[in-house]
């Protein structure tokens, strides 16, 4: 058909396409960017309220039974069962929230199911299989934080073991270890008693006095606790 395979443009229209080609794609990629900040603000919203809801799942005796997570207005939504939660609560949760990075969220309360203040009409409209359900998730939560205390008091019974290991490299003299904590009583205050913690060693061989000074000012380094008792057998 005889068409060019090329043709040339002068100055003037070039300046005008590539113009018209830098318009499109300002208009194309600044909504991406603003959409794609928007989204990664909601996911991470998401994610910190996800975190803060497992937080809180059992807070002074009430346990969550759901939670509810609207990132496009930023309302958490959480819903809890047992007792009514108090103002004080509520105002714990809400400072709970600041350290996940929600300050600028609303948190909103709702009452599942109470087992203090049931009127007789709202139990009538209470089905067996919610109480049952409400109850399974209190003991399971319940169980939960029973299993994290063990835990620290595993770990706690077993520092004797972890100080025994570090100290055997620097002080050789040193063959076993046992750690505890224990509440000291004063007949003059006997309200307010003091926490202490002790650390009761057994060496090979009768050390120096320099040797014990020694090991003690390592202990309390180690155990961040000026006050630690340290006996030597």
């Amino acid at each position: 058909m005889k068409f060019p395979l090329r043709s040339s443009i002068n100055e003037d229209r070039r300046a005008v396409i590539n113009r018209w080609i830098t318009i499109v794609i300002l208009f194309t990629l600044i909504p991406s960017i603003y959409f794609g900040y928007l989204l990664v603000q909601k996911e991470r919203f998401t994610e910190n309220a996800g975190k803060l809801a497992r937080s809180v799942s059992l807070y002074n005796g009430e346990y969550l039974l759901r939670h509810d997570i609207d990132a496009d207005s930023k309302i958490i939504t959480l819903v809890y069962g047992g007792r009514k939660l108090t103002d004080e609560d509520k105002s714990g949760i809400k400072k709970r929230a600041v350290e996940f990075g929600l300050e600028k969220a609303t948190i909103t309360f709702e009452q599942g199911i109470s087992f203090s203040d049931f009127s007789s009409e709202i139990t009538a409209k209470i089905t067996e299989s919610d109480q049952m359900k409400a109850e399974v998730n209190r003991l399971s939560l319940a169980l939960q934080d029973n299993a994290r205390r063990e835990d620290s008091l595993r770990t706690r019974s077993y520092t004797g073991r972890v100080l025994l290991k570090e100290m055997q490299p620097l002080f050789p003299q040193v063959t076993a270890c046992l750690y505890g904590e224990s509440y000291r009583f004063a007949a003059r205050q006997p309200g307010s008693p003091q926490k202490v913690a002790f650390v009761h060693m057994t060496t090979s061989r009768k050390l120096a006095p320099a040797e014990k000074k020694k090991i003690t000012a390592w202990l309390k380094v180690r155990l961040e606790d000026n006050g630690v008792t340290v006996v030597f057998e």
